[in-house]
């Protein structure tokens, strides 16, 4: 469940009862504040059975290299200074999703003029439209 920050604590409850009818796994995705109220609930009676039930916490502060090379290979992005710049741009905060941004542009971008494959001058601008500060220089 992404953006899972957003959800009441009966939703969340409910969540549990899915979870326990389906005898399935469930991941909650959230940015700190979903930590925080989970956490801040308290390991009080009315909220036991929620808290048995998690069985791991994970904070992931960045993506790692292998997050992101994982996305340019599902855009089957082969060109090797678009992959290194898109390493850098996707390390910084919000940078999975600014990454994801910019690779959709600039796919549109490859696909009008009839090409399967991004090229640089496509990923740079389609950079320039999402982001601010300066593109990724190679080797950063």
């Amino acid at each position: 469940m992404d953006e899972a920050q957003h959800l009441t604590t009966r939703a969340i409850e409910q969540l549990r009862t899915i979870h326990d009818a389906a005898k399935i796994g469930l991941v909650l995705l959230g940015n700190l504040p979903l930590i925080e109220r989970v956490d801040g609930l308290g390991r009080t009676t009315e909220f036991a059975q929620l808290f048995s039930r998690i069985g791991l916490r994970r904070k992931i502060k960045k993506p790692t290299r292998g997050d992101i090379t994982a996305i340019l290979d599902a855009w089957d992005v082969q060109d090797g200074k678009i992959r290194n710049a898109a390493i850098v741009i996707g390390q910084r905060d919000g940078g999975l999703r600014s990454l994801t941004k910019i690779l959709r542009n600039a796919a549109k971008m490859a696909r009008a003029t009839d090409r399967l494959q991004i090229t640089m001058e496509d990923f740079e601008h389609s950079f320039g439209e999402h982001m601010t500060g300066e593109f990724p220089k190679s080797g950063d």
